[in-house]
C-alpha cells in the first residue's frame, strides 16, 4: 500500500469514522500527534464534508497556529501547517489570518519559502481575511527582498477584492511601480478587483500608469479606474480628459497632439464616461474636440460618451461649445438644429431612387430637409407634382418607415439606451417607438441591460411619445377633413394601428402579416421538404443496412461452408495417411517375417538371448513399437553373416571337445572368414 491513498476509496460512513478518530487525536498529549490529526482534517473542513454536528472542542486551525507559534517549530513543518491552513480556506480565517500575517512581518528573520506560502494561504482564506492580514501583505508587497513573496502578496491581494481595499490599495498603488514586472501585473489586477474603495489611494498612481506604464498595464489601469467609477473622478477625471486632448497642444485634422496616443485616447474617453454624467459635462469641451480625431475608433468612443451624458449640443462639434461659452450665434434647443450632411446626402438619393429629383425645390419651400420629415406629406399633394398614386404611396410608406425610426433612436437617446437599439430590431423586432411602447419592461431587467428605474423611464417616455404621435395624426385628420369633429371612438381608432395601408406609426401592417404569412408558408413548405428528404434517406439507409446484413451473412455461410469442406479435406487425408501407414507396418511385418522363415529354413540359429528378437535389425530397434519390444524380449545383438553360422550337427562331440581351445580368427583382406584351431591347453 506504499504511495497509494486510501482516503479516496473509502465509503461515506467509513470516512465519517476516520474523522472522529482525527478529532479524538487533537486531543492527544503529544503535540506532533496533534499537528498530524489537524493537517488529515485540513481537507475535510475545506470541502465541509463529514465532520461532527457539534462544534470542535479545538478547532483543527487553531492545533495548527499553536504549533506555528511555537518557539520550537521546524521551519519545514511550519510550511507543512500553513499548506494545511490554505485547504482549509476561509473556514480558517478566523484563527489563522492574523497569524499568516505575523509570518510576513518583515521585522522578523523568516525563510522566503515560508513568507511565500504564508502569503499563498492568505490568498485561498480569501476576503475573510482581509481585516487580518490585509495590511501586513501590503507592507510585505512593499519592502520584502524577494519578488517572489512581492508577487504573492499581490495575488492574494487580488483573491481578497474589494474587502482588502482600504488595507492595501495604498500599498499596491506603490507596487505598480516595482523594479520587477510580474509585481506591477500582479498589483494593477488586484486595483481592477478592488472596486471604488482604492480610488483615493491608487486612483492618481493609475493615472500616471496609463500615461507613462507598459501598453499592458496601461489597459488594465483604465479597466480598474472604470470598476472605480464615479468615486475615481474627483481624483482622475482631469487626468483622463488630458489624456484625450492635451491642454494647448497644436491640433488639424490628420495630425495626432505630441505625446499622445489613439488607444490611450480611446481609453480615455471609455472610462470618462464611466466616470458618470457630472465628469463629461465637466470635460465635453474635449470630447467634442475628439470627435474630429483622426482616429475613427477614437471619435466613435467619444460619440458614445457624450451621447449617454445626453450632452446633444456638444455632440455638435467643439465650436457649437465656444459659441455658447461666448455667446456668439448661439444654438438653442427651441431652435432648428442644423440638417447633418448625411441626412441631406440620404433625401437626394431617396428622390434620386425614386426618379422624382425635381421635388427638390418644392420640398425646400416646404421645410422639407430630410427623408423623414416627408412622412409629414400627403400622397395627393406628391400625385399634384406629378408622381403616380403608386409611386407617391411607396415613397410616403418610406418616409413613414424613416420617421419612426428616428423616433424611436432619439427616445432610446434621451433615455442614455441607444446602445439597445440594435439588439431590439434584431431579437425582438422592435422597429418603432410604438412597438418599444408594448415592450416588457421586465425583459428589459431580466436580460440586466437596464436597472428597473432606467426600464421604467424609458418605456414611459415610449409611451407619452405614442400619445403625442397619436395626438398628432388626429390633429392632422381634423385639419385634413375641415374641422370635422371626431369623438373618442375615432381618438381610439387613430390611436390604434391601422389594419390596411401605412399606418401613422409608419409600417404597413397588412403587408407585415402578409410576408409573414408567406415567410411562415415557405418555412413550413421547407420543412415538410426537408422531412420528406429525411424519409427517402431513411429508406435508402434502411434498404442499404438490409442490403449489407444480407451480403454479411452470405459471406459468413460460404466461410463456414469452405471450412467444412477443408476440414472434410483434412480428415480424408488423415484417413489416407493412416491407411498407408498401415499398409507399410504390415507389409514391413511380412517381410520380416519372411527373413526369418528363410532364416529357419537354412537351419540358422537364433542367438540364444533373444525369445524372438532375432527377426529385428539393431538398426531397426529403435523404430519397434514398445508392443513388440516387450515381446521381443530385448534388443538383438549384433547379427553375424550366415556364412560364419555354423549349421547344426547331429554327430556327437568328438574326444577331447570338452578341453580348452583357442580361437584364432583369420581374415581375408576382402571378407572375413573366421579359421578355428583347436590346441591343447
Amino acid at each position: 500500500m506504499d504511495g497509494v491513498n486510501i482516503i479516496p476509496a473509502l465509503a461515506y460512513q467509513e470516512e465519517c469514522e476516520h474523522v472522529e478518530l482525527l478529532v479524538a487525536k487533537l486531543q492527544h498529549p503529544d503535540n506532533a500527534r496533534r499537528r498530524k490529526g489537524a493537517e488529515a482534517m485540513a481537507m475535510y473542513i475545506g470541502d465541509q464534508r463529514c465532520l461532527p454536528a457539534e462544534p470542535f472542542d479545538i478547532h483543527p486551525a487553531q492545533v495548527l497556529v499553536d504549533f506555528i507559534e511555537a518557539p520550537s517549530s521546524d521551519s519545514t513543518l511550519q510550511i507543512s501547517c500553513v499548506k494545511a491552513l490554505a485547504q482549509m480556506v476561509q473556514y480558517a480565517s478566523p484563527f489563522a489570518s492574523k497569524c499568516l500575517a505575523n509570518l510576513l512581518n518583515p521585522e522578523e528573520e523568516r525563510e522566503q519559502e515560508l513568507k511565500w506560502e504564508a502569503a499563498r494561504a492568505l490568498g485561498f482564506l480569501g476576503p475573510s481575511a482581509a481585516e487580518g492580514a490585509a495590511e501586513a501583505m501590503g507592507i510585505c508587497a512593499e519592502v520584502d527582498e524577494d519578488a517572489m513573496v512581492r508577487m504573492q502578496c499581490c495575488r492574494s491581494a487580488e483573491k481578497m477584492g474589494a474587502a482588502a481595499a482600504k488595507y492595501i490599495s495604498g500599498s499596491l498603488a506603490k507596487a505598480l511601480w516595482d523594479t520587477d514586472a510580474d509585481v506591477q501585473t500582479s498589483a494593477v489586477r488586484a486595483l481592477v478587483v478592488m472596486g471604488p474603495g482604492a480610488a483615493e489611494a491608487a486612483a492618481d498612481a493609475l493615472v500616471k500608469t496609463i500615461q507613462e506604464g507598459r501598453y499592458e498595464m496601461r489597459r488594465l489601469a483604465a479597466d480598474a479606474l472604470m470598476n472605480m467609477g464615479e468615486a475615481a473622478a474627483p481624483y482622475a477625471a482631469k487626468p483622463i480628459a488630458q489624456i484625450l486632448r492635451p491642454d494647448g497642444a497644436p491640433w488639424s485634422h490628420g495630425h495626432e497632439p505630441p505625446g499622445s496616443d489613439s488607444m490611450l485616447r480611446r481609453m480615455a474617453a471609455e472610462t470618462l464616461s464611466a466616470f458618470g454624467q457630472a465628469a463629461v459635462e465637466e470635460h465635453e469641451i474635449k470630447l467634442a474636440r475628439a470627435l474630429n480625431d483622426m482616429d475613427p475608433m477614437v471619435r466613435r468612443a467619444a460619440k458614445e460618451t457624450l451621447q449617454l451624458a445626453g450632452c446633444r449640443l456638444a455632440m455638435k462639434g467643439s465650436i457649437a461649445l465656444f459659441k455658447d461659452a461666448y455667446g456668439r450665434t448661439v444654438v438653442l434647443d427651441g431652435e432648428p438644429e442644423p440638417v447633418p450632411p448625411e441626412e441631406e446626402i440620404k433625401l437626394r438619393k431617396k428622390l434620386k431612387l425614386h426618379n422624382c429629383t425635381g421635388l427638390s425645390d418644392w420640398l425646400r419651400e416646404m421645410g422639407v430637409e430630410t427623408f423623414a420629415q416627408m412622412a409629414e406629406l400627403y400622397e395627393d399633394e406628391l400625385v399634384e407634382k406629378g408622381l403616380t398614386p403608386e409611386e407617391a404611396a411607396t415613397l410616403i410608406a418610406e418616409a413613414k418607415r424613416e420617421d419612426a425610426q428616428v423616433i424611436l433612436e432619439d427616445v432610446l437617446r434621451e433615455n442614455n439606451a441607444h446602445d439597445l437599439l440594435r439588439w431590439l430590431q434584431r431579437d425582438y423586432q422592435v422597429l418603432t417607438v410604438a412597438d418599444l411602447a408594448n415592450f416588457s419592461e421586465e425583459e428589459l431587467i431580466e436580460e440586466g441591460l437596464l436597472t428597473p428605474e432606467t426600464a421604467r423611464a424609458l418605456l414611459d417616455t415610449a409611451r407619452d411619445r405614442v400619445q403625442e404621435i397619436a395626438a398628432a395624426a388626429a390633429e392632422a385628420e381634423r385639419e385634413r377633413n375641415a374641422g370635422a369633429i371626431m369623438d373618442d371612438d375615432d381618438f381610439e381608432l387613430l390611436n390604434a394601428h391601422a389594419e390596411s395601408g401605412v399606418c401613422w406609426c409608419g409600417l404597413s401592417h397588412k403587408e407585415m402579416r402578409e410576408s409573414k404569412a408567406a415567410v411562415e408558408a415557405e418555412r413550413r413548405q421547407s420543412e415538410e421538404e426537408a422531412a420528406e428528404k429525411q424519409r427517402e434517406l431513411d429508406e435508402i439507409e434502411g434498404q442499404v443496412k438490409k442490403i449489407r446484413v444480407n451480403q454479411r451473412a452470405a459471406k459468413a455461410q460460404a466461410k463456414r461452408q469452405s471450412r467444412k469442406d477443408e476440414l472434410v479435406a483434412i480428415e480424408a487425408k488423415h484417413k489416407a495417411l493412416q491407411e498407408a501407414i498401415r499398409l507399410k507396418q504390415e507389409a514391413e511385418k511380412q517381410r520380416k517375417h519372411e527373413k526369418a522363415e528363410e532364416a529357419r529354413r537354412k537351419g540358422l540359429r537364433p542367438p540364444a538371448w533373444s525369445g524372438g528378437a532375432q527377426i529385428f535389425e539393431a538398426k531397426e530397434w529403435a523404430d519397434v513399437p514398445l508392443l513388440e519390444r516387450l515381446v521381443a524380449g530385448g534388443p538383438p545383438a549384433d547379427k553375424p553373416d550366415d556364412k560364419d553360422i555354423k549349421p547344426a550337427s547331429d554327430e556327437p562331440p568328438k574326444r577331447g571337445a570338452g578341453r580348452k581351445t583357442t580361437q584364432k580368427v583369420v581374415r581375408s583382406p576382402t571378407k572375413p572368414i573366421p579359421t578355428v584351431t583347436d590346441e591343447t591347453s
